[in-house]
């Protein structure tokens, strides 16, 4: 699957039935590290032994296990950026900010944005895309805008 031995107690583990008894299970631990993650599985296969009667027949023998991650992280922007028209441009972060430090994320997503104001893309500002791909494992990314000088006096 694609769970690693991190992500999991990976020994193997032995089941003994005893006379009479129909149903044993066998459990693993799943180890919480804090790291957002997209699902992750593993694959859980019974192997039959020597001393394993012939008049015994195992059925499906192997199964699936999904981990479902729960944790999280935030995202957040630089709160407030500032900048005159001769700066030409401007750097706009996205932080991703969690309780660990390293890898908190472990796949690619977007951020999307809600752009409005008084600054009219095009007249006032350009390179602005409607969303931002943060990759895995990263904890900030910029994107730069182009203020745009037209040498109006605007008041807004």
């Amino acid at each position: 699957g694609t769970g690693t031995p991190s992500d999991f107690d990976s020994e193997s583990h032995g089941v003994i039935f005893q006379p009479r008894s129909s149903r044993q299970c066998v459990y693993f631990n799943i180890t919480d590290d804090n790291i957002v993650e997209e699902r992750e599985c593993f694959n859980v296969t019974l192997g039959r032994t020597a001393d394993l009667d012939d008049r015994v027949q195992l059925g499906r023998m192997s199964t699936t296990i999904y981990i479902n991650d729960n944790d999280g992280a935030t995202v957040r922007l630089d709160p407030l950026v500032t900048v005159n028209t001769e700066g030409r441009s401007v750097e706009l972060c996205a932080i991703v900010e969690s309780a660990i430090t390293g890898c908190r994320i472990e796949y690619d997503f977007n951020i999307t944005f809600d752009i409005r104001g008084t600054a009219d893309e095009g007249e006032d500002y350009s390179g602005l895309e409607s969303y931002l791909t943060i990759p895995k494992c990263r904890n900030r990314q910029c994107m730069m805008i182009q203020i745009t000088e037209d040498q109006v006096v605007e008041m807004k």
